[in-house]
């Protein structure tokens, strides 16, 4: 079951990843992993392919806490 409610889950400037929220926002890190272990590679490299470019402003924004 989905809980999406359409509500933006990331701040502004990363709203473009917004699409990969649902499936790597996970419980645990054990809950991520095993999303990992399941997904087709070149799912996984789609999403590294769209995060990869954000990846400093990312790091640059949890800086913040």
């Amino acid at each position: 079951m989905s809980t999406d409610t359409g509500a933006p889950r990331l701040p502004g400037g990363f709203r473009d990843l917004e699409r990969w929220v649902e499936k790597w926002v996970c419980a645990d890190s054990q809950a991520r992993s095993d999303e990992r272990q399941a997904t087709p590679f070149d799912e996984i490299k789609a999403f590294y392919d769209a995060m990869l470019p954000q990846a400093v402003a990312a790091l640059a924004h949890l800086s913040n806490y």
